[in-house]
Parts: C-alpha cells; structure tokens; sequence
C-alpha cells in the first residue's frame, strides 16, 4: 500500500511537471505570438495588396504597390471555420512535407510529453 501511494505521488508529480511545461509552452507561444503581431504591424503587412505561398521553395511573399516582402515559411494548420476545428499540416495531405516541419516537431514532442490530445490530427471540432 505504500508504494502504491508513493507511485500515485510520484505520477501526480509528473503530470504536475508536464502540465507546467505545457503552460510554459503555451506561454512562449503567446510571446511569439505578441512578437509576430508587433512585427506584423510595423512592416505593414496587414495593407498588402495581396500575399502567396509557395511551397516549392517554402517562400511567403507580401506584394505592396511599391514593394514585395519575402519570408521563409512553415506551414502549422488550417482551420475550418464552418467544422471548428483545426487540421494540423503533418496530417494534410496536400501539403508537401518540408512545408509541414515545425508541425510535425510540435506532434513529436506532444507524444513525448504526454499530451496525446494534441498530437491528433484534428482538434477543437464543434461539439
């Protein structure tokens, strides 16, 4: 019976640990977040007269009157705003994989960490 309860101590304490590092996690992400949008506001890309992305080369280009901006990109997910929910780009088929990196390293370390919710390929479907 003791070591029953120091093994139920001792996973609480591991899923208090994971459950931290998701929450530093989801913090950093909304840094980066924040970060992006700073960024975002002060090159004007939110006033480009039209944007593309070409998976080919993994190029995301913003078109302006006056001038292009171009970034190296990755390709997280989509959302489906009718289905509420989110397809993460590993699963997505009509993706090319080197476009789908940065998502399938997030689905790695989900499994990892033991967060399997977020390593499905869909999430936040409508209820």
């Amino acid at each position: 019976m003791g070591m029953s309860k120091r093994s139920d101590k001792a996973d609480s304490a591991g899923q208090a640990e994971e459950r931290a590092d998701l929450s530093v996690l989801l913090l950093q992400g909304e840094d980066v977040i924040e970060q992006v949008g700073r960024a975002h506001m002060s090159w004007g890309l939110g006033s480009a007269d039209r944007w593309d992305l070409d998976q080919t080369t993994g190029v995301i280009t913003w078109t302006f009157p006056d001038k292009t901006a171009t970034a190296s990109a990755q390709i997280l997910g989509s959302f489906a705003p009718r289905a509420g929910s989110w397809l993460w780009a590993w699963a997505d088929q009509s993706l090319l994989p080197h476009m789908t990196r940065d998502s399938r390293s997030f689905c790695d370390w989900a499994e990892a960490n033991g967060h399997p919710g977020l390593a499905q390929p869909t999430a936040f479907p409508s209820p």
